[in-house]
C-alpha cells in the first residue's frame, strides 16, 4: 500500500512540473514548503519527531501543494482571454480548487485524512463541511472588510460575486477638505490593485484581468500560511471556539520584512504573483 502511495505522488509531481514547466520554480516551492509543513505537523501532533511520522505528513502536505498550484495555474487562463472579461466559471473553478488544497495543508498538518475536514471562505465567512461547526467567522477579514466599508472606497457587487470576497474600488479622484477648503485629490493610488486579507482593492477603470488575477493569488497566498498557526499551542486552544476561526497568517510578518529589507520589486510573493498573473518582474 506505502508503495502505491510513493508511486502515484512520484507520478502527480511529475506530471505537475511537465505540466506547469512555466511556473517551475513556484510548483516546486508549493509542493515542498507545504510538505515539510505536514511532516512537521504530523510530528508535532504526534508528540515525538521521527522518520515516518514526518514522511507520512510529508506526503500528504505535497499532495496539498500540488492542488494548491493548479488552482494558481487555473487563473493564466483568465489572463490569456482575448476579451480580458473576468469569466465567474474560471475564476470559482479556480478558488474551488485552492480551498480544497488549503482544506488538504491543514489535515496533513493536524495529522488527519486529507479529506475529512473540508471549508470554503466566503470573505470573512468560513463555511465547514462539518456538522458540529458548519459557520465560523474569521475576525481580521472582518475588521478589514469593516475598515474599508467605512473609508474611501467603493464596494463593487458585479466583482463580488465573480470572486467569492468583497472587491472594492479606490475613490478617485476625490474630494478632501483643507483648512475649510474642499480641494480635489488627483494623484492616483500608487498601486493598481491591493489585497487586505480576504478583501481585493481594484484601481478605478482597470479593465486589464491581469490586476485582479495578481491581486487574487495574494489572498491564495496568505491563505496558505494560516494552517501553520497549528503550530502553536495557543492557537489550538483559541481555535476550538466554536464561531471563530483566527485568520492570523505568518504570510504577513514574512511580506512586511521582505519588504523592508530587500524591496518591493524583490519580494518573493510579489515575483510569483507576476508569474501567474503574467506579468513582467
Amino acid at each position: 500500500m506505502k508503495t502505491k502511495i510513493n508511486l502515484v505522488i512520484i507520478i502527480l509531481l511529475t506530471s505537475c512540473i511537465n505540466l506547469y514547466s512555466q511556473n517551475i520554480k513556484y510548483t516546486g516551492v508549493d509542493i515542498l514548503s507545504n510538505g515539510i509543513f505536514g511532516g512537521i505537523g504530523t510530528c508535532l501532533t504526534k508528540g515525538h519527531f521521527d522518520k515516518n511520522n514526518f514522511w507520512k505528513g510529508f506526503k500528504k502536505g505535497c499532495i496539498s501543494g500540488i492542488v494548491i498550484n493548479a488552482s494558481k495555474q487555473l487563473l493564466t487562463t483568465q489572463v490569456n482571454k482575448e476579451d480580458q472579461i473576468l469569466d465567474w466559471k474560471i475564476v470559482w473553478g479556480s478558488r474551488i480548487i485552492n480551498e480544497m488544497g488549503n482544506s488538504m495543508l491543514s489535515n496533513s498538518i493536524t495529522n488527519q485524512k486529507l479529506f475529512s475536514n473540508l471549508s470554503f471562505d466566503v470573505g470573512f465567512i468560513k463555511l465547514n463541511w462539518n456538522k458540529n461547526n458548519p459557520i465560523q467567522i474569521e475576525p481580521i477579514s472582518l475588521i478589514s472588510t469593516i475598515y474599508l466599508l467605512s473609508s474611501e472606497r467603493k464596494f463593487i457587487l458585479q466583482k463580488s460575486l465573480i470572486a467569492g470576497m468583497p472587491v472594492f474600488e479606490y475613490r478617485w479622484p476625490r474630494i478632501i477638505t483643507i483648512d475649510t477648503l474642499e480641494r480635489t485629490m488627483t494623484s492616483r493610488p500608487k498601486h493598481l490593485g491591493q489585497a487586505i486579507s480576504n478583501n481585493i482593492i481594484l484601481q478605478r477603470n482597470v479593465s486589464s484581468s491581469n490586476v485582479f488575477v495578481h491581486e487574487l493569488i495574494h489572498t491564495y497566498q496568505r491563505k496558505q500560511f494560516i494552517p501553520v498557526n497549528y503550530f502553536i499551542s495557543k492557537y489550538k486552544k483559541i481555535s476550538n471556539c466554536k464561531f471563530l476561526y483566527l485568520d492570523i497568517s505568518s504570510f504577513d510578518i514574512m511580506y512586511g520584512t521582505q519588504f523592508l529589507t530587500i524591496g518591493y520589486k524583490n519580494i518573493y510573493w510579489e515575483k510569483e504573483a507576476n508569474s501567474f498573473a503574467l506579468e513582467k518582474n
